[in-house]
């Protein structure tokens, strides 16, 4: 049946589909009892979400509730990747409920968007240079009202491009949340200062934007993981490699004046291709001075979307339950790991 739905796309299908995916999440808070405050402001969000374009079904905005008569110990609000959406982070995600916390999973502005074809994305409307700044801005502010009336402990967290998303939320309201857990942050585009003054200057020429950066031996394989059931986009442009990397060093530029003064968990990978290790070791610097701050890395080989069994089928994700098992002791319980390995640029 999915096999089916992703061969042959439908956009008033997808859109009836994505629509009655909604209100069932809705529905699922509303048996846990959540306070109407959050019921209200869910509910419209994921309705607009579900309104704006047909959404893949693997990246409906979702809730993850914990098992029913479980006491909600806190709410923990999970920011997806660049081109991904919550169906990578869904996995650590179902773990994390399972002690007790509520888990919001939202979508990214321009992301999810149904496909025209098995082999086509509909990536027309990723933040790109003019706008992004705007829409991301509108959408930490949401996400903040959001968790400002959820129930219990509040933590926050993301991967890669979502995790500089969740910095962004954290700065703007820095006493709203208990801790802070990121994964293999994407705080700017690797190749150092030569490589992010190149991005962001190609990125602002109108005749360069719309080139194609995602790597030409990447699509096919991105193509078979979506016949296996992947979500998300396996294509983008220059301009939108841009905005990514303009909102992520916004980001890193603030964290540079004022850290943030709660318990920050990092996860990343050693010599991760994807990410500037030069400014995830810069993190980790500047937010020494609390003292409150811990990174644990996985070795070369370990792929940059580490939580996702969607993003690697048929691989032995060895790390996996390593990474299941720390993430939780941080989200729920605090406890925080760190690790010698120190990555390399």
């Amino acid at each position: 049946m999915r096999r089916a739905l992703l061969a042959t796309p439908n956009v008033a299908s997808l859109r009836r589909a994505t629509c009655m995916a909604a209100v069932w999440l809705l529905t699922s808070v509303d048996a846990l009892g959540v306070n109407a405050a959050l019921e209200a402001r869910w509910g419209e969000y994921a309705n607009r979400v579900a309104e704006s374009a047909p959404i893949q079904p693997e990246c409906v905005p979702e809730m993850i509730r914990p098992p029913e008569g479980t006491e909600i110990r806190g709410t923990f609000l999970f920011i997806h990747g660049f081109l991904s959406c919550n169906q990578q982070l869904r996995d650590l995600g179902q773990a994390i409920a399972l002690s007790g916390y509520l888990v919001i999973m939202p979508l990214m502005p321009g992301h999810g968007r149904a496909w025209p074809a098995l082999d086509e994305d509909d990536y027309s409307d990723l933040p790109r240079p003019g706008d992004w700044r705007g829409r991301f801005d509108e959408f930490v502010a949401e996400m903040n009202d959001l968790m400002a009336v959820a129930p219990g402990e509040k933590v926050i967290g993301g991967l890669s491009v979502g995790a500089a998303v969740s910095l962004a939320a954290h700065l703007e309201h820095p006493g709203a949340y208990d801790r802070h857990v990121l994964f293999v942050p994407f705080l700017g585009v690797p190749g150092g200062p030569v490589g992010a003054a190149a991005v962001t200057s190609l990125s602002r020429i109108p005749i360069l934007q719309e080139i194609s950066v995602a790597a030409m031996g990447w699509r096919p394989i991105c193509h078979e993981k979506r016949r296996l059931g992947r979500a998300g986009y396996c294509d983008y442009r220059l301009k939108h490699l841009g905005a990514m990397h303009a909102m992520a060093s916004r980001t890193f530029r603030r964290l540079a004046q004022k850290p943030m003064d709660v318990p920050l968990q990092i996860f990343a990978i050693e010599s991760d291709p994807s990410v500037s290790q030069a400014r995830i070791e810069g993190l980790e610097a500047v937010q020494s001075a609390t003292g409150r701050t811990q990174a644990f890395f996985y070795p070369p080989g370990v792929p940059h979307s580490l939580l996702s069994r969607a993003d690697n089928p048929g691989a032995d994700m060895w790390w996996l339950g390593d990474v299941f098992a720390r993430s939780v002791a941080f989200v729920v319980e605090g406890r925080a790991s760190k690790n010698r390995v120190k990555p390399s640029d």
